[in-house]
């Protein structure tokens, strides 16, 4: 649990798009995967369909390797809908980046507008891990932001912690520094609170 495990005996579906890129089953939870269509054109197993699926388990929290796609709008709902501490990962270039693209995502996957999709993931999202990968390969947080509300056609985030590309210490750059930690620690994960 210290390293952010998801404890045993707690209900947890994990959908990996890719099970190259998974190192396999871990914390108790369920490893689903998709699945192309056969050679007939029937059979094909969507990260979507996945996620649909796994509500029925009645998980405490979903985790999806990668939304790229169509089951962005699913993952979102899920969110809404009594999963709270569920995650995912997607690319982007920064949060703000990230934000447009879901907002994308929702629009190709639905029939909502703009403003209704960028409602949806402000209502759904509490936060933003910006990760990059550095030139020897690891990944490190540049910036861990909130989504605190969508006012007048843009998203109102607050920044907690932006990484410093000097050789100092890495400092906190908002006064609510214990507040996200708690907000994490409540959530779930209070592993994350260490890079804070």
């Amino acid at each position: 649990r210290d390293r952010g495990d998801i404890p045993a005996g707690r209900p947890c579906a994990g959908l990996c798009p890719d099970p190259a890129r998974t190192g396999g089953r871990t914390g108790g939870g369920d490893r689903r995967l998709q699945a192309p269509a056969g050679p007939d054109g029937r059979g094909e197993l969507s990260l979507s369909d996945l996620i649909r699926s796994s509500l029925r388990l009645r998980p405490d929290r979903i985790i999806v390797g990668e939304v790229r796609g169509r089951e962005a709008y699913d993952m979102l709902q899920a969110m809404q809908t009594g999963h709270p501490g569920s995650m995912s990962t997607g690319h982007g270039n920064s949060a703000e980046g990230m934000l447009e693209r879901l907002s994308l995502f929702l629009l190709t996957a639905s029939q909502l507008p703009w403003e209704a999709c960028r409602r949806l993931i402000a209502s759904s999202l509490h936060f933003l891990i910006h990760l990059s990968r550095q030139s020897d390969g690891t990944r490190v947080i540049e910036q861990i932001t909130e989504i605190t509300d969508y006012v007048e056609r843009s998203f109102a985030l607050r920044v907690h912690f932006q990484r410093q590309h000097d050789p100092g210490p890495v400092q906190s750059s908002d006064t609510h520094h214990q507040s996200t930690i708690r907000n994490l620690d409540a959530a779930g994960f209070g592993a994350a609170a260490r890079f804070l």
